[in-house]
């Protein structure tokens, strides 16, 4: 049977390249994130339009940079907990803030040990279960005599 026409590739012979967040973009996010501006406010005062901003907000590459600004945002934030805890501690005139000042502090230590060792890690899991089968009891013999027996008809 003839062929006719050329063949088309199905897809493209190279990959395609992922988009690069403008620095004017990058900009807003991260001024949104650290100062808690909106989108609007935030694109004006970099020199955008809030339609642009509202279109790249949509965009998978501007959403992971916003996820690791607002995480690298709250390590940042972080970062003085303990410290302001233990001022809390040593220097609060009310007992109770002291309390759960030293309650939070040690909750604290407890679950940066726990967090890493009770993450579900990739692997294989292997049981090995011992299974013990009792064996089954020899059927029950029943004795009748040769004349009640009854063939079927």
């Amino acid at each position: 049977m003839p062929m006719f026409g050329t063949l088309i590739a199905a897809s493209r012979r190279e990959p395609a390249r992922a988009v690069r967040l403008p620095e004017g973009i990058k900009r807003v996010i991260i001024e949104m994130v650290e100062t808690g501006a909106d989108f609007i406010s935030a694109a004006k005062s970099n020199g955008l339009q809030p339609q642009t901003m509202r279109r790249w907000l949509g965009r998978a590459e501007c959403i992971n940079f916003l996820r690791k600004e607002r995480a690298r945002f709250r390590a940042t934030v972080c970062a003085q907990n303990e410290y302001v805890l233990a001022d809390i501690r040593d220097h609060a005139l009310n007992s109770m803030s002291r309390v759960h000042a030293i309650r939070t502090l040690e909750q604290l230590a407890d679950s940066e040990v726990a967090k890493r060792s009770n993450a579900p890690s990739p692997g294989v899991c292997i049981r090995i279960l011992s299974v013990t089968s009792v064996p089954e009891p020899p059927p029950k013999v029943i004795d009748a005599p040769a004349s009640e027996f009854r063939p079927f008809r």
